[in-house]
């Protein structure tokens, strides 16, 4: 029996790092099964950035000026998808390679003769307007407007999202798919000395790995960190430093951490490579997401699957991922949180030894029910 060709049609950027590690991290789980009924095929434009690609699986990648802005095939697709809503160049690319199904599809796209899945990670622009311009909010609308009636199925990353498309999108009979994904982290040997040369961290300390975009609610620890004045409690966060939706957040940072004098306690060191992430995760007394709003959150499954404490907003996806070591704080309570950093600072070490015994466990079964939930997704293809 054939197999299913998938085609994963991505635009990567380096200002969507978890979208990055996103697929990354789904494709190396489906593809850790080699009796599986599917070959997977990525299509990006000519021009990605290929160190984007880095540590995704030995796949076929298929690299075309079609997905490039504004190069002359780019062009030709755009005005018959603006004229007869058909992307024919697209279309016939996909067709050459034998494609029978889009996963994963995040944009608009007219593919006439080709089973698409679409993806929505969350409806974050419907409850946090204020950061958000009229025009994002528009489109994100109308793309999942069109999504919702011209696509043949969609996958949520949560129960959570599936409610809200349901309330959002109650008169749509497209079938709904939930795929809650799992991060594979590598198993490394955690090594302080390392830490300690390349970024001068000693000691305890807690970790954030979001980036510094305003829903992640940076803010709330460094008013959490006031109310900590005079302990030892250190903070490191990475990530990427730029919000594109409010260029100006970064720097109202800054001021703060400047204006309270908190400098010895938030450490900032902007993007590193995956492998430096890991160490930080490894090495961190607990992890810290305080943010507003989630599709799924790869930093709680990152959690998870190291069996480290992580201290979480008590928003209702990071319920729903439920962390074994996870300690919820009210999401806009600075006070509750400080409260929940100094209980785990103080905490014994046992505590973590016993997730990391735990997570070892979990994360095989974890990885197995992501891709049989995949396989049943893409079974509904062939009915």
């Amino acid at each position: 029996m054939s197999k299913i060709k998938i085609a994963f049609i991505l635009n990567l950027d380096k200002n969507w790092l978890g979208g990055v590690n996103y697929f990354r991290n789904l494709l190396n789980i489906l593809l850790e099964d080699k009796n599986n009924n599917f070959e997977i095929v990525i299509f990006i434009p000519s021009n990605c950035d290929m160190n984007l690609l880095k540590d995704y699986p030995n796949i076929k990648i298929v690299k075309t000026k079609i997905l490039k802005k504004y190069s002359f095939y780019w062009f030709i697709n755009k005005i018959f998808h603006i004229l007869i809503k058909w992307d024919i160049l697209l279309e016939l690319l996909l067709k050459y390679y034998k494609i029978d199904m889009i996963s994963h599809l995040l944009e608009i796209k007219y593919i006439k003769s080709i089973y698409i899945l679409g993806w929505i990670p969350d409806f974050q622009h419907k409850y946090l307007t204020n950061l958000f311009s009229n025009r994002d909010i528009f489109l994100r609308d109308k793309l999942y407007n069109i999504m919702a009636e011209e696509y043949d199925g969609i996958i949520l990353s949560s129960k959570d999202a599936e409610r809200d498309f349901k309330k959002f999108f109650k008169h749509t009979k497209v079938k709904t798919h939930i795929l809650q994904f799992v991060a594979p982290v590598k198993k490394i040997t955690y090594n302080k000395d390392y830490l300690f040369n390349k970024y001068g961290i000693e000691g305890d300390f807690f970790y954030v790995p979001n980036q510094f975009w305003q829903h992640k609610n940076h803010k709330i620890i460094l008013e959490a960190l006031n109310y900590l004045k005079g302990t030892p409690i250190i903070v490191y966060c990475t990530g990427n430093i730029n919000d594109y939706r409010n260029k100006n957040y970064f720097s109202k940072l800054l001021s703060y951490i400047k204006k309270y004098k908190l400098e010895n306690n938030f450490k900032i060191l902007g993007a590193v490579p995956y492998k430096d992430v890991q160490a930080l995760m490894l090495g961190c007394k607990a992890m810290i997401n305080p943010s507003l709003f989630e599709g799924w959150s790869t930093t709680v499954e990152e959690a998870k699957s190291l069996g480290k404490r992580i201290i979480l907003s008590d928003i209702m996806v990071h319920k729903e991922q439920n962390p074994e070591g996870g300690l919820f704080f009210k999401k806009n309570e600075a006070k509750d949180l400080a409260d929940k950093m100094l209980q785990v600072w103080n905490e014994p070490i046992e505590i973590n030894k016993k997730l990391e015994k735990n997570a070892i466990n979990n994360l095989n079964k974890r990885k197995y029910k992501l891709r049989k939930d995949y396989y049943n997704i893409i079974n509904d293809y062939k009915k």
